[in-house]
């Protein structure tokens, strides 16, 4: 998954795909910081949706929150480097019970203030 992601961006960059490239590539990569409002529709709610996501962003070192919905959806801020939050929601998709069938992103500006990620109830 991370190969083709270098890929997708070599090609943009101009940059040959090699494995010294690929290194170079991904530091600077890493470095970008961004934060994402995701709302998961599917089966999300009573499958351990919200904790996985907690683990997951903890582990990640990511930032931000993620709550039930009334109408069935969760919604999600996470705030980190592109690579981490990438590598959640590949996590995430492929969790047991967890059955996302479409996200809703946005892109929004970064809270420098932010500390944890944390299950809103």
């Amino acid at each position: 998954r991370r190969f083709l992601s270098f890929l997708t961006f070599s090609t943009t960059l101009g940059v040959e795909p090699n494995f010294f490239g690929r290194d170079i590539l991904y530091m600077g990569v890493t470095g970008m910081k961004k934060r994402l409002r995701i709302r998961f529709h599917g089966r999300v709610q009573g499958v351990g949706f919200r904790y996985t996501a907690y683990h997951l962003a903890q582990a990640l070192e990511l930032t931000g929150w993620v709550e039930n919905c009334f109408d069935g959806t969760v919604l999600c801020e996470v705030q980190g480097d592109k690579i981490s939050i990438d590598e959640m929601l590949g996590k995430l998709s492929a969790g047991r019970y967890i059955d996302i069938t479409g996200m809703d992103i946005n892109e929004l500006q970064i809270n420098d203030k932010e500390r944890g990620f944390n299950i809103r109830e």
